[in-house]
């Protein structure tokens, strides 16, 4: 709970700030050495401002001591938070790639990247049994999320996963299981197949995480209260009656969220829901509007990297490696 609102805390400040602080502390600057530049600028308004300053990093500095030393990622997920991709459909052969669908060997070399760099891959429902606890501080953490279960999914990305030693949360369209997409605007899903009941339970048995995207991918916004419920409680009601779990999380299709909405799957007793905003999921965040990163399949590695925060500690001296 401590950390919780140090996390809320601190990321309620500005981001110029927190840079700031993440390169001062990086670097070990005390905070006897700001006290000098009173000196430089001798002006009152000044002087209030640099003793604040001063106040916040040595209380952040001595937060980040006490984080770093009971983990080596501690600090980094603290102050970062916990990357979640989001992915949607998959091809094979460079046929097809289009902002939802990424190409197969694309995907591989993505997948090879957080193998290489020594991220330990979870599913939603793994991340919030760390967050719970402090686990959540102790690796470097990385969750992967597929939305509505295409069959695609079960031929393509889950041997890749298979390869890698790699779980994901796949979130499910419950009325249209088995069927194919007939809700989506974009010509690269629509008509697409989505698998059946019988292969989920099978990524189910595998231990992969299963979980609502609701019954028929409406926008939620949209709905009075009854269809809302019907939406989110009928979608967890089929998974729990098809695959004999129940869901501890759940995806707001299109992203399109509100108050009304997150009360509402609260009230269904999640324990969380993505989002679909751009960002990183930390410990003070809302677990009903979580953040995460759509990785179009259109994109180049590169692209890639850049969301994740390329690892170019290699390249730092070693006294930097945190910072990045």
């Amino acid at each position: 709970a401590v950390l919780v609102e140090l996390s809320r805390s601190y990321h309620a400040g500005r981001a110029s700030r927190r840079l700031l602080f993440e390169l001062f502390s990086t670097l070990r600057v005390s905070g006897r050495l700001f006290s000098t530049a009173r000196y430089l600028i001798p002006t009152r308004s000044f002087q209030t401002r640099l003793f604040r300053f001063v106040q916040k990093y040595s209380m952040w500095r001595g937060v980040r001591r006490a984080i770093d030393d009971g983990s080596e990622f501690g600090w980094r997920n603290f102050s970062r938070g916990i990357p979640i991709l989001m992915y949607h459909a998959y091809s094979q052969g460079g046929d097809g790639s289009s902002r939802f669908v990424i190409d197969a060997d694309r995907f591989v070399k993505q997948m090879a990247w957080i193998a290489d760099n020594g991220y330990t891959v979870v599913n939603i429902a793994e991340l919030m049994a760390l967050r719970r606890g402090t686990s959540l501080l102790d690796k470097k953490y990385l969750a992967i999320t597929i939305d509505d279960a295409y069959v695609d999914v079960i031929s393509i990305a889950i041997p890749i996963l298979v390869r890698f030693g790699f779980t994901a949360t796949i979130f499910v369209v419950t009325e249209c299981v088995g069927k194919a997409n007939d809700w989506d605007e974009s010509a690269a899903l629509t008509g697409r197949a989505l698998m059946s009941w019988q292969q989920l339970r099978q990524l189910q048995r595998e231990g992969y995480d299963i979980a609502p995207h609701t019954m028929t991918h409406r926008r939620l916004t949209n709905l009075e209260h009854d269809e809302l419920r019907t939406e989110i409680e009928g979608s967890r009601a089929a998974i729990r009656d098809r695959l004999g779990v129940v869901s501890r999380v759940f995806a707001y299709p299109y992203g399109d969220h509100n108050a009304s909405v997150r009360a509402a799957v609260q009230a269904a007793d999640f324990e969380a829901a993505c989002a679909a905003e751009e960002g990183f999921h930390h410990l003070g965040a809302d677990d009903f509007a979580m953040k995460r990163l759509e990785v179009r399949g259109n994109s180049s590695l590169f692209m890639f990297l850049m969301q994740l925060g390329l690892d170019a500690r290699r390249y730092l001296p070693r006294r930097l490696h945190k910072l990045i």
